[in-house]
C-alpha cells in the first residue's frame, strides 16, 4: 500500500509519497520503491503512481522513462495536463514509433497472455475458496455429538459464483466496437489452449475438473476486461503540473488495468485545476485517512459511522402499525432530515477545519508546500507504525517534488538506489535522474 498527497496553489504543485510497497499474502512483506517521477525532463509536469507498480507486467517506472525519452522529445504541442495524460496512455497502448511509420509495442503479447492467465487463476481460486467456506459453514451448522452429515454440491456453488460474477461485470460495459470485443475473446481462447494453463487450473482445484467450466470462465474474463469496473491489479496514476498554455497548475487521475492486445483498459477518475475561484487544492491518494482526519478534524470512518447511526435511528422510529402510504411518506421525510443533517455537519467541518487550511495554502511558499506535503505522509506513516491493529504499510523515505511554471520539477527529497559520489559518470542533471 501507499500514501500520497497532492497540494496545489497558483504558484506550484507539491507531490509527496512514501516508499513502502506491500506484497500481500499470509505473511505480508514490505519493500521500498519509487512512486514519484518527472514525466518530462524539460517541462513542468510530474507523475505519481499507487497500487500496482506494474501495468501488464511492465514496471510503470520503465514506461515513464521511456515515454519521456522517445515520445516527449519529438512532441511540442502538449498545451494542457490532459494532453500529457492522453499522450502517455497512447504510448502505453501503442508503444514506440517505428521508422516505417508503425509502432513497436512496449507491452508484448506474451506479457498480456501471462496477465490473463493470472486472472483465470485468481477467479478460479476465489471460486474454490467459496466451496471451502460453504463446506465449513455447513459442517458447523450440522454438527452434533455423534456425527456430521453434510450434503454439498460443488457444481451448484461454482455455477452460482460464475453467474454472479458475470452479472456484476456486465452491469458496466465499456464502449467497445464489436470487432474489438471479438478480438479479445479470440485471444482469450488462444491463451486457454496451452497445456500449462490447464495444468495450473487443475492444480488449484484438485480433485474438481475445471474443464467443464472453461467456456463460462472465458466469458467471465472477457466480461471483466470489457467492463468499466477495475481489475484486481489496477494501477493508479496522477499526472500534475502545467501544460504549455496553462498559467495555473492542474492534475488528472486515471486507473489503468492493463493493455490487452493493443487495447488499453483505463478509466479517468478525476481532474481538477487551479483558477480564480479555486485557488488551492489538497488531494490524497491510496491511504489518505490520516491526512483527511487532520484536514477535516474527524476520521472519515468515524464520520461515516455517525451518519449511518443517524439513519438507523430515524428508521427505527417508523411505526409498523402505519399503513404503507404513511410509512412511505415518513421514510421520505426522514431521508430529507438525515440529508439536511449531513449537509449541516459537512458544512460545519468545512468552515471550522478544512477551509482555514485551504486558505493558508494559497499563500504558502514552495518550501512550505513541500514541508506540508511531507508532514502529511510522515503523519500517516507514524499512525500505521504505532497502531497494533494494522499493517505498517506506509513508511520509508518520503519523496517530495515541487513543480512550478518557471523552475520545472525540483526535488526537495529524492532517494536513489546508488550513491552519486560513487557514480561520477552518471550526470543526474544532464540525463534526468528523476
Amino acid at each position: 500500500m501507499t500514501s500520497e498527497i497532492l497540494i496545489l496553489n497558483k504558484d506550484c504543485v507539491a507531490m509527496a509519497a512514501d516508499s513502502a510497497a506491500t506484497l500481500s499474502g499470509p505473511y505480508p512483506k514490505i519493500f521500498e520503491t519509487n512512486k514519484v517521477f518527472a514525466l518530462s525532463k524539460e517541462y513542468p509536469i510530474g507523475i505519481m503512481i499507487y497500487q500496482s507498480p506494474l501495468i501488464t507486467g511492465v514496471p510503470v517506472e520503465t514506461l515513464v522513462k521511456e515515454f519521456r525519452s522517445y515520445i516527449l522529445a519529438d512532441c511540442d504541442e502538449l498545451y494542457t495536463v490532459e494532453d500529457y495524460g492522453k499522450k502517455f496512455l497512447e504510448f502505453i497502448a501503442n508503444g514506440y514509433p517505428a521508422k516505417n511509420g508503425g509502432n513497436v509495442p512496449i507491452i508484448t503479447n506474451e506479457a498480456v497472455d501471462a496477465d490473463v492467465r493470472s486472472y483465470f487463476y485468481s477467479i478460479w481460486d476465489e471460486i474454490m475458496n467459496d466451496i471451502r467456506v460453504e463446506a465449513r459453514n455447513r459442517i458447523q451448522n450440522n454438527m452434533s455429538e455423534e456425527k456430521v452429515e453434510v450434503v454439498l454440491s460443488p457444481r451448484d456453488i461454482i455455477d452460482d459464483s460464475i453467474t454472479a460474477m458475470t452479472a456484476q461485470a456486465e452491469q458496466s460495459v465499456r464502449d467497445l466496437k464489436i470487432l474489438e470485443r471479438r478480438k479479445i475473446r479470440k485471444n482469450i481462447d488462444r491463451v486457454c489452449e496451452s497445456e500449462s494453463f490447464m495444468f495450473g487450473m487443475k492444480t488449484l482445484s484438485n480433485p474438481i475438473d475445471p474443464a467443464r467450466y472453461i467456456d463460462r470462465l472465458k466469458d467471465l474474463v472477457c466480461a471483466f476486461i470489457c467492463s468499466n469496473d477495475p481489475l484486481p491489479n489496477t494501477t493508479g496514476i496522477v499526472i500534475a503540473g502545467f501544460g504549455q498554455n496553462q498559467t495555473y497548475p492542474a492534475y488528472i487521475e486515471y486507473n489503468i488495468d492493463g493493455c490487452f492486445w493493443g487495447k488499453l483498459k483505463f478509466k479517468e477518475i478525476k481532474r481538477d485545476e487551479i483558477g480564480e475561484n479555486r485557488p488551492a487544492i489538497i488531494k490524497t491518494f491510496a491511504q489518505g485517512d490520516v491526512a483527511a482526519t487532520f484536514l477535516d478534524g474527524i476520521s472519515p470512518d468515524l464520520k461515516e459511522m455517525i451518519f449511518d447511526k443517524f439513519e438507523s435511528i430515524f428508521d427505527n422510529e417508523l411505526d409498523d402499525e402505519d399503513d404503507e402510504e404513511e410509512q412511505l411518506i415518513r421514510k421520505r421525510a426522514n431521508k430529507m432530515i438525515v440529508s439536511d443533517l449531513k449537509k449541516d455537519i459537512e458544512g460545519w467541518i468545512s468552515r471550522m477545519y478544512y477551509t482555514p487550511i485551504q486558505r493558508s495554502i494559497r499563500f504558502l511558499s514552495k518550501r512550505e508546500m513541500g514541508q506540508m506535503a511531507e508532514s502529511m505522509i510522515n503523519l500517516t506513516s507514524l499512525r500505521r507504525r504505532m497502531s497494533v491493529n494494522s499493517v505498517e504499510s506506509v513508511g520509508g523515505p518520503v519523496d517530495v517534488a515541487i513543480i512550478s511554471k518557471g523552475d520545472g520539477l525540483i526535488w526537495i527529497n529524492r532517494k536513489h538506489y546508488f550513491e552519486m559520489e560513487k557514480n561520477p559518470h552518471y550526470n543526474g542533471i544532464k540525463r534526468g535522474v528523476i
